[in-house]
């Protein structure tokens, strides 16, 4: 009969042998653990911000869903470069080429710096495009430079975190979120909304203000990495080496990776 598109693809689709190898399903389920209340803690701070926002009234919120369609679109191609660097980093740490997956660290670290600073600058004209009232344009021009001026620190820190995830530290990167959303984002903004009635202003200061001590955080965490630890237990996830292999520190392809970075 006629040959199917996708009957190349059903092995990889429906085949499920791959959790038959329990150690490895019991390591990305571990994994998953942290990175899954990392993103209910959003969710809950995205609540608690836009609460506060309506306790300031209706521009306010309006402009906050306006901001965070804004802010996303400021950081959609930093951050998407950034994780496909995070899987690129993964590649080369399972095949034991940790100079290689350190050397695109570095660089998604530099680049996601300068394409970050170029979407801050392109953005302006979004918020004339999105915005149909004046005072809400007023507004939203009243928060920019506050992102402008950190976005470029976060796209660092998230970044770092993709790496801290290639890594398989995935626990001190939901760490730092934890810490941010809880010692600053929502104690910062309730204060500033509540005590000092601030108005959206105060609000993306502390959204500013948390995701600059979360990329802080995963930045001081990144630099401090075990990357033979990391690549070890990377190994181990994706199935390359053995837990007796790992318990002695053994790696495998050396011999290749002496020869592809001489």
């Amino acid at each position: 009969g006629k040959k199917r598109w996708f009957d190349e693809y059903k092995g990889g689709l429906f085949d499920v042998s791959a959790t038959a190898n329990i150690s490895a399903t019991t390591s990305l389920i571990k994994k998953s653990i942290p990175l899954t209340f990392e993103e209910i803690l959003g969710e809950i701070e995205w609540l608690v911000l836009t609460a506060l926002a309506a306790y300031q009234g209706p521009a306010e919120a309006t402009v906050l869903i306006l901001l965070s369609m804004i802010w996303e679109i400021i950081d959609v191609a930093p951050s998407s470069y950034a994780e496909a660097a995070g899987y690129r980093v993964i590649h080369h740490l399972s095949k034991g080429q940790m100079a290689m997956a350190q050397a695109v660290a570095s660089k998604t670290l530099a680049v996601g710096f300068v394409w970050s600073c170029v979407c801050s600058i392109l953005v302006v004209p979004l918020i004339f495009i999105l915005s149909p009232e004046n005072i809400l344009e007023v507004m939203l021009l009243g928060t920019l430079p506050y992102i402008a001026l950190v976005q470029p620190m976060i796209t660092i820190g998230v970044g770092a975190e993709n790496v801290l995830h290639a890594l398989c530290m995935e626990r001190f990167s939901a760490r730092a979120n934890y810490f941010s959303t809880f010692l600053m984002t929502i104690p910062f903004g309730t204060l500033m909304t509540l005590y000092f009635n601030y108005n959206i202003e105060g609000l993306t200061a502390a959204m500013c203000l948390g995701s600059t001590l979360s990329s802080v955080l995963n930045l001081s965490t990144y630099y401090r990495a075990d990357w033979e630890r990391g690549m070890i237990k990377c190994q181990e996830v994706n199935g390359v080496i053995t837990n007796e292999d790992a318990s002695v520190g053994e790696t495998i392809y050396e011999e290749d990776v002496t020869n592809e970075i001489a």
